[in-house]
């Protein structure tokens, strides 16, 4: 490009030097009016720094000159090569707007102008599917067109086994957080977190690299986050609408009534291809206080009496066009016992009376990593399940034994972690609980149990 823009200066030069010589000026003598005639190279990157040449013709520059590339970018180094050869370093800013700009050179009371002359282009793109709005998740796929600056595919384990990228992160407007879903050298996935008080929006950037290395900011674009109310539902009351939007959202909002300290979700679709998810969070509104996530059936979440909830029902398959119906029940555990913070035998199980909440248990301080409790299952009982959901902060793993005798050996009951219900029950008598720790996690010792029978 360089060398077809100097041969079309010769053939510019040529043709007024062919000119002045079929003809002198007032004084007799060939002129030729100097102007400035080229740039190199012809187009930059937002948010990157570029070294660039103008050259003129018959001009007098010197390393005083100012030049000005357009609002947002910023000019500094100026050096004359010669007196028609100047070179700067330019620094184009976010605030930089796309397209072509004129480049305007100053020496002294001259003026040197070239129209559209350079072009600021966008380092990269993003497509957005979903529903961006408060109380969302958002997929954005980014691409980078910039081939000079390729993004980090560093990869890591955490102590789940989930695959992440150390070296990458994203730059988001305030209230709204990020999981990264899988990264190649010039595109990215990720899932954009928007909280429920989440303000207007603001810009998107990448910035890849190592940390406390050379980390490079990649501009990406703005995100404009639309203003919503969630729709209440009632406890007891099935809720049914439409998932009209692939990957769309919509917010709800829960205020749990008499002394629940848990709460029943269910979650049902026409679509047999959907996967519907449900975020729980508190009265914040935000994903970095969430309570809960329920995938593709039910679940249960924490609660307190009369403390807002919110919950947005989203589907991660692209399903769309569906009905979908939430039913949602309170759950109020009137027994609490304390459960040791010692280590607890299936011998020596702690005595509880479903509904029951289970506090101080900590599997940390245990030796052996396991604590039990026990519970008497009525002959009313039969054809129900066991409920137990951790409410706590440990990772721990219930097995539900049927008898003090197969305590430790066999199993009733498959094992479950977190939240998990039995099959039918087809006995009455003394049932135990394993309470184990879950050595693959690193979220804490301590748990709070809750025991019921639906």
């Amino acid at each position: 490009m360089r060398k077809m823009g100097l041969a079309l200066l010769s053939g510019l030069v040529l043709v007024a030097c062919t000119s002045n010589n079929n003809g002198d000026d007032d004084n007799g003598s060939d002129s030729v009016t100097p102007t400035a005639n080229g740039v190199f190279p012809a187009n930059g990157f937002i948010g990157r720094t570029v070294r660039v040449e103008v050259t003129g013709d018959a001009t007098s520059w010197t390393s005083a000159a100012t030049l000005s590339f357009g609002t947002g970018i910023t000019v500094s180094s100026v050096t004359a090569a010669s007196p028609t050869d100047l070179f700067a370093d330019i620094a184009i800013g976010d605030g930089a707007t796309p397209g072509m700009q004129d480049v305007t050179v100053m020496q002294g009371s001259d003026t040197y102008t070239l129209s559209k002359a350079f072009e600021v282009d966008a380092p990269a793109s993003a497509l957005m599917a979903g529903t961006a709005a408060q109380g969302s998740i958002v997929e954005v796929q980014i691409t980078d067109v910039d081939v000079a600056n390729p993004f980090d595919t560093t990869t890591s384990t955490d102590d789940d086994g989930n695959t992440i990228y150390p070296n990458l992160a994203l730059s988001t407007p305030a209230g709204v957080s990020y999981l990264i879903e899988s990264v190649q050298p010039f595109s990215l996935v990720a899932f954009l977190l928007i909280d429920v008080d989440a303000g207007a929006g603001g810009s998107i950037a990448v910035e890849s690299g190592p940390q406390g290395g050379n980390v490079v900011e990649t501009p990406v674009g703005a995100l404009t986050i639309m203003p919503r109310t969630a729709t209440a539902i009632t406890a007891g009351t099935p809720t049914t609408a439409t998932y009209g939007t692939a990957l769309g959202s919509t917010l709800y909002s829960f205020t749990p009534g008499t002394a629940p300290d848990v709460t029943d979700l269910e979650m049902t679709a026409t679509d047999l291809n959907a996967q519907p998810d449900v975020f729980a969070l508190p009265a914040s509104g935000h994903f970095a206080d969430w309570d809960g996530f329920i995938h593709s059936t039910f679940g249960t979440i924490n609660t307190t009496q009369g403390a807002l909830e919110y919950y947005i029902y989203w589907d991660e398959t692209g399903e769309s066009s569906y009905m979908y119906t939430l039913a949602q029940a309170d759950v109020a555990l009137t027994t609490t016992t304390a459960i040791p913070d010692t280590d607890v035998s299936d011998a020596t199980a702690v005595t509880i009376t479903p509904p029951a909440l289970g506090t101080g248990g900590d599997v940390g301080n245990s030796p052996s990593g396991e604590q039990w409790v026990k519970f008497t299952v009525t002959a009313g009982d039969v054809g129900k399940s066991i409920h137990l959901v951790n409410t706590g902060g440990a990772a721990v793993i219930f097995t539900v034994y049927t008898s003090l005798a197969n305590a430790g050996t066999d199993t009733e009951f498959d094992s479950g972690e977190q939240d998990y219900t039995t099959t039918a029950i087809t006995t009455a008598g003394t049932y135990y609980v394993s309470l184990a720790a879950d050595f693959f996690s690193s979220t804490g010792t301590d748990y709070t149990l809750a025991v019921y029978i639906e």
